[in-house]
């Protein structure tokens, strides 16, 4: 039965814009079982992405991160409390402005 939901394939480049990682790291990651395989578009070489897939990976990196941060965030804010302000001193740091001596 078929899916009621477009499945559009992408191509390598598209993949690597949306994704910001190169051919190689793709390709990497698809060796450890870490980024959705390729499909192939028939006879030959030609390959693509299932855009879904590729979107999955991208939202599971972002819910990744979030939850780092979230685990930061709390690991913060205990270290904030334990601070005591008046053990907080302002620092003026000199700069020097330097000339171009060409």
């Amino acid at each position: 039965m078929l899916s009621t939901v477009s499945q559009r394939i992408i191509r390598l480049a598209e993949v690597k814009r949306r994704t910001g990682l190169s051919t190689s790291t793709l390709y990497a990651l698809m060796a450890r079982d870490e980024f959705p395989r390729q499909v192939s578009l028939g006879s030959g070489t030609a390959v693509g992405w299932v855009e879904a897939e590729i979107d999955g990976y991208i939202a599971a990196r972002i819910a990744e991160r979030d939850a780092n941060w979230q685990h930061l965030g709390e690991a913060a804010t205990r270290v904030v409390v334990k601070v005591k302000p008046e053990s907080c001193a302002t620092v003026t740091v000199p700069h020097k402005v330097l000339k171009d001596e060409r």
